[in-house]
């Protein structure tokens, strides 16, 4: 056999061989969507807590809280930090962020 038939036949045994592998594995897969929701203090003065209300498609609303950090921003993700776990509605969802009982943004997203 020439020196190319025993490359070729080579790589083609580690091939069959790496599928042979993949094959015997039991795989599952995921796919997380978090949305990350802040509020910045663009002068970077006190801290403050931030309180997030998220509205669901159909209209049900979630709650969660954070406290600023560095840099003056207070963070959440959704769903995680509202305590919702498993499959989400699809739809628009609306949310709004308040310092001190005052709206200070609002926006939407999709899932």
């Amino acid at each position: 056999m020439t020196k190319a038939v025993l490359v070729s036949l080579g790589l083609t045994l580690v091939l069959m061989s790496t599928l042979a592998t993949a094959k015997e594995r039991n795989w599952q897969e995921s796919t997380e969507t978090e949305t990350k929701l802040w509020v910045r203090d663009k002068s970077e003065g006190a801290p403050f807590e931030a309180t997030f209300k998220v509205t669901k498609p159909d209209g049900s609303t979630s709650v969660a809280k954070a406290k600023s950090g560095q840099g003056g921003v207070a963070e959440v993700s959704f769903p995680q930090s509202f305590g919702l776990y498993g499959p989400m509605a699809h739809g628009n969802y609306r949310w709004e962020a308040s310092v001190d009982g005052r709206i200070v943004a609002t926006d939407e997203f999709g899932r």
